[in-house]
């Protein structure tokens, strides 16, 4: 798993616009990687993502700035 690979090609898809990706991983393999990620993205110059990792689906909303509903 590429995840430095991921992180750099996914950040030459971000758009010029600052963005958020939220990603809720609820076992410690699934978070630890996606804390990977995360600082992998944050290392990228290019990237315009904010990206933040998650227990919770309700705290991944909160800091999305949207409701339980998605909205």
């Amino acid at each position: 798993l590429d995840l430095r690979g991921l992180a750099g090609l996914s950040a030459q898809t971000d758009s010029p616009a600052s963005s958020k990706l939220a990603i809720v991983a609820v076992d410690d393999l699934a978070f630890g990687l996606g804390r990977m990620y995360a600082t992998y993205r944050e290392l990228e110059a290019r990237g315009t993502r904010e990206v933040e990792v998650f227990r919770c689906r309700a705290d991944a909303l909160a800091w999305l700035g949207l409701d339980a509903d998605g909205g």
